[in-house]
């Protein structure tokens, strides 16, 4: 599969990115607990801050590749799946289009799973994580809008910084259901010795 390599560096890099966040909300509860223990480690802040900015870019790059190569499985399994590689591209790169393209394209996916005996129980968890996503994502933007505009004390950071690791959960656990259902659906094509998944499956 083309995706195969790709999920797994993401996959990588989103475990990496929660390894992070959870160092940086430790020492954020002992900052929280004793202000002044970690007196002198202004490097190390820096550090997390630098592999936090880095892995939020790899991230977003890595998916938007892991997504489209996604598609372009799903195509060699169904030629008549809806939304094509390059569609699923422009739907989560354009600005604003990207805000409703995210649950398009999982959405979508989820549906195609429903369809096909083998992967149907992978429908609604992708969905529930779907959903769970965005209100996240949504309660997420507008701590960070309050954070940004007034001056809190370190209880609210590290609520901010649980917020974004459960996000990261999310999106963790959401790849490997995609990345499973692709890998059940390739070994039932390659068991069978021909395409068993017909036109009109998962499309509706």
């Amino acid at each position: 599969m083309r995706s195969t390599l790709t999920g797994q560096l993401l996959k990588y890099l989103l475990i990496s990115m929660i390894i992070v966040l959870i160092i940086q909300t430790g020492l954020y509860v002992i900052l929280f607990v004793s202000p002044t223990a970690l007196t002198g480690f202004d490097g190390l802040f820096l550090l997390i801050l630098y592999a936090y900015l880095f892995l939020v870019i790899a991230i977003l790059v890595m998916y938007v590749i892991w997504m489209y190569k996604v598609h372009k499985d799903i195509h060699e399994l169904n030629s008549y799946y809806p939304v094509s590689a390059m569609t699923s591209l422009l739907l989560l790169i354009i600005p604003i289009v990207n805000l409703f393209g995210i649950g398009r394209v999982h959405n979508q996916i989820a549906k195609f799973y429903r369809r096909q005996p083998s992967t149907a129980h992978l429908h609604k968890p992708i969905v529930r994580h779907l959903i769970f996503w965005y209100v996240l994502i949504l309660m997420m933007h507008q701590l960070t809008r309050y954070l940004s505009a007034n001056s809190v004390t370190f209880d609210l950071y590290i609520i901010q910084n649980i917020g974004y690791l459960i996000v990261n959960v999310l999106i963790l656990r959401g790849t490997i259901f995609i990345n499973t259902g692709l890998n059940t659906l390739f070994d039932v094509v390659s068991k069978q010795g021909k395409q068993v998944i017909k036109k009109n499956d998962g499309l509706v």
